[in-house]
């Protein structure tokens, strides 16, 4: 089945985006749950990929509905079609080091700019 382009209102809106690709599951008789069954992840991660970048779902979406990553999520790659940035991940916590009798040892860095 030849699938059109969707057309770049569809594409500039989320909540369109995500209508569109579940209509085209349904033209198909699949749904999202079976794109997800067939990356091997649970049902419930699928539905991260409408709301924050994941390439490796984004990828698994779009095959399901006849497209490239970076037509069905064209602010998320360049025009190379490598995704954009970096996932975000969790700062890293500074904990202080320290000897073996070091009272300190494994708790936060809790020492403030204040002057005592």
């Amino acid at each position: 089945m030849k699938i059109d382009k969707p057309p770049k209102a569809v594409l500039a809106d989320p909540l369109k985006r995500r209508v569109w690709v579940i209509y085209q599951l349904s033209l198909r008789q699949q749904c999202l749950a079976d794109v997800a069954r067939s990356a091997n992840v649970d049902r419930r991660t699928l539905y991260h990929v409408f709301v924050r970048p994941y390439p490796r779902m984004e990828y698994h979406v779009a095959l399901s509905v006849g497209l490239k990553p970076q037509e069905l999520f064209p602010e998320r790659y360049d025009e190379h079609g490598i995704p954009n940035g970096r996932r975000r991940t969790r700062i890293a916590v500074s904990y202080s080091h320290g000897g073996k009798n070091n009272p300190a040892k494994g708790r936060r860095n809790t020492q403030s700019s204040k002057a005592a």
